[in-house]
């Protein structure tokens, strides 16, 4: 009677063991169907979030391309623009002093035949001056002839030195033109290497947005490998589970071969006392 008792208090508590077992198996089922469900929607959710960044970034390549054809572009016209204001400059520079140094040949030329003739000039002014000195003693009438002829003759001076002044009044407008000029020139290539400055400030920006996109992106493959490593094990925790059913219907109910009967399967030891 002790023995079937015993064996009947074996069978309730293998059989709560095995409720209990089967209520643990279908919690965990659940759970792990909830967190599946969870991580799916995550998941989801990410690559959804993965695919509008996808679009973002090659968003950010089409401008970064675009941008970096219009900063070469920039750069081109701006090398072009160099070399013209340098030809320009050699050309200027080159006919300039070509031109100025004939100019200035003429104009040495023509100043050294008004410097003799003024000379000549003035010999026959102190001359006069002279002869009107000495005739202003004896005659005055004649000392008037002498100072007309000293007018005609300052007057013919002035006539003559006027050309030269106007011709070095032209050369020195003509080279503050050219001074403006260059002036301008000058603040163009200031204005196009602004712009360059501006373009490259936009294209590194836009590499560092790129660079974070991407940081982003690894972490959440990183979140993907994980999940389905999870899911890896949960199905092999299901694949055991599967496992100690078969041996249950197969062998003593709960109990492996392998493992002491007074242990149940979750580890913890199953006392069996005696009913008195």
């Amino acid at each position: 009677a002790v023995a079937a008792d015993a064996a009947d208090a074996a069978e309730h508590t293998t059989t709560d063991l095995e409720r209990v077992k089967c209520e643990t198996i279908s919690k965990i089922d659940s759970d792990a169907s909830i967190e599946k469900n969870s991580l799916t929607a995550t998941i989801m959710a990410q690559a959804k979030t993965i695919e509008e960044q996808s679009k973002e970034i090659r968003r950010l390549k089409n401008e970064n391309v675009i941008a970096g054809g219009a900063a070469r572009a920039a750069q081109a016209e701006i090398e072009k623009l160099n070399n013209r204001i340098n030809e320009l400059r050699m050309e200027t520079s080159s006919k300039e002093m070509l031109r100025m140094r004939n100019e200035n040949v003429i104009v040495q030329g023509v100043a050294r035949c008004a410097q003799a003739k003024n000379e000549r000039l003035n010999t026959r002014m102190e001359k006069i001056i002279k002869e009107n000195d000495a005739l202003r003693q004896r005659d005055n009438p004649k000392t008037s002839v002498l100072q007309a002829q000293l007018r005609a003759a300052q007057m013919q001076i002035s006539k003559m030195t006027a050309p030269f002044a106007q011709q070095l009044k032209d050369v020195r407008g003509e080279c503050e033109w050219w001074k403006k000029e260059l002036e301008k020139m000058k603040q163009e290539k200031n204005l196009l290497s602004i712009k360059v400055n501006s373009q490259s400030k936009r294209i590194a920006d836009d590499s560092n947005s790129l660079q974070t996109l991407q940081l982003q992106l690894l972490d959440q493959l990183i979140l993907q490998a994980r999940m389905t490593r999870m899911s890896s094990e949960q199905s092999q925790l299901k694949g055991a589970s599967m496992k100690d059913r078969e041996a249950t219907v197969l062998g003593t109910p709960g109990v492996p071969s392998d493992v002491n009967p007074n242990t149940s399967p979750f580890g913890c030891e199953v006392k069996i006392e005696e009913i008195p």
